[in-house]
C-alpha cells in the first residue's frame, strides 16, 4: 500500500479570507480573493453555503463555508473560536444585508448594523498584520425592476 501525499495550492495554509455573504457580491468577492489565498464563506443559508462552496471546489479554489446567524452573539463566537485555531485572517469582506420592500426595520437594523458590528469584533482580533476589513454595501434592493 502506497500513502500517496494529499497536495494543496502553495496558498492553502496561507491567512485566509472570510467572506461573509455567498449572494453574487459575496460569490464575486471569493473568486477574486481565492485566486491568492484560502477563502472560509460564511452565511445563515446552509443550502446556499453548500452549493456555493462546492462551486468554488469546482472551480478550483480553497474553499470552505461556516453556516452562522451573523445576528446571533453564540453563533458569531462559534466563528472566532474556528479562526483562532486557523492561520489568521488576512481579508474580511462583510456582503451580508437585507434592505427593500418587506423587510422591518428592526430586521434591517439588527442584520446590516448589529451583524456588521458583531462579525467585526469577533474577527478583528484574527487579522494578521497587513490584513484588512472590508465592509460593502449595495443599493440594488431599492433599484427598479
Amino acid at each position: 500500500m502506497h500513502n500517496t501525499p494529499v497536495r494543496s495550492a502553495y496558498y492553502a495554509e496561507n491567512p485566509i479570507a472570510v467572506i461573509i455573504g455567498c449572494g453574487n457580491i459575496g460569490m464575486g468577492c471569493a473568486r477574486t480573493l481565492g485566486a491568492r489565498r484560502p477563502v472560509l464563506l460564511v452565511d445563515i443559508n446552509k443550502q446556499q453555503l453548500d452549493d456555493c462552496v462546492a462551486a468554488l471546489h469546482y472551480e478550483g479554489y480553497a474553499a470552505s463555508g461556516y453556516h452562522c446567524d451573523i445576528t446571533d452573539p453564540n453563533q458569531i463566537s462559534g466563528l472566532a473560536d474556528l479562526l483562532a485555531k486557523g492561520p489568521g485572517v488576512q481579508v474580511l469582506a462583510h456582503v451580508a444585508a437585507v434592505a427593500g420592500a418587506g423587510i422591518s426595520w428592526r430586521t434591517l437594523m439588527t442584520v446590516d448594523l448589529i451583524g456588521a458590528h458583531l462579525v467585526t469584533n469577533a474577527i478583528s482580533p484574527h487579522i494578521v498584520r497587513g490584513g484588512v476589513a472590508i465592509l460593502i454595501s449595495s443599493m440594488g434592493s431599492y433599484q427598479s425592476p
